[in-house]
């Protein structure tokens, strides 16, 4: 998670997946973990769907596969709060 921009309040952040795997690899969603008191209040690059505290995004069909060791960024969000969110998983 990068946070692109910060004031008090909130924030805009960024979150990247990198492939650890090793062979290419294509991400559909996205997995984090954001206390329900934060609420997202803008998104780019993905549908989100949220219960409770755990956020899912379903990223766009043009993003491709990641190759092995590479990190890509496509997802992102603001957010009225200033908890980062925990556990982004890509499964």
């Amino acid at each position: 998670v990068e946070v692109e921009s910060q004031w008090e309040g909130g924030y805009c952040a960024g979150i990247a997946v990198t492939n650890t795997s090793g062979e290419p690899r294509r991400t559909e969603t996205l997995h984090f973990v954001l206390p329900a008191d934060v609420a997202i209040t803008q998104s780019w690059n993905g549908a989100l769907s949220r219960s409770a505290d755990r956020v899912a995004v379903q990223l766009p069909a043009w993003v491709g596969p990641i190759a092995p060791g590479e990190t890509q960024k496509h997802f992102g969000y603001c957010a009225a709060g200033d908890t980062l969110p925990t556990h982004p998983a890509a499964p």
